[in-house]
């Protein structure tokens, strides 16, 4: 029988941003920079939508990245100043590294 390795995801929350958060370029670019710090090789751009809503609260960004190892995504609430970013991989990498570039990117509160 084979061994399978299911690989590594992380999830962060991040609150009180001081970053653009609804902003369809900076998104995708942060994505891309995340991508970069912990040595993943993209396939493709970022796809990115901004979701619009009647709601305030409810608008925000998505972005996702494709990689090699698998995906990155984040998701914005510029309305709570909030993202969440999903990094998925077979690759391991540093929980560490990503908190301590989210915190000085977006200068988010833990």
């Amino acid at each position: 029988m084979e061994q399978y390795r299911a690989g590594k995801m992380v999830k962060f929350i991040c609150s009180n941003c001081d970053y653009p958060l609804n902003d369809i370029f900076y998104v995708p670019d942060l994505i891309c920079l995340i991508c970069g710090e912990i040595e993943m090789t993209p396939v493709s751009v970022p796809h990115t939508h901004r979701v619009d809503d009647v709601e305030a609260e409810n608008i925000g960004i998505s972005s996702v990245l494709v990689i090699k190892e698998s995906h990155i995504a984040i998701h914005t609430w510029p309305y709570y100043q909030a993202a969440r970013i999903v990094i998925d991989s077979c690759k391991d990498f540093s929980d560490q590294t990503i908190l301590t570039f989210l915190q000085e990117k977006l200068k988010h509160k833990i």
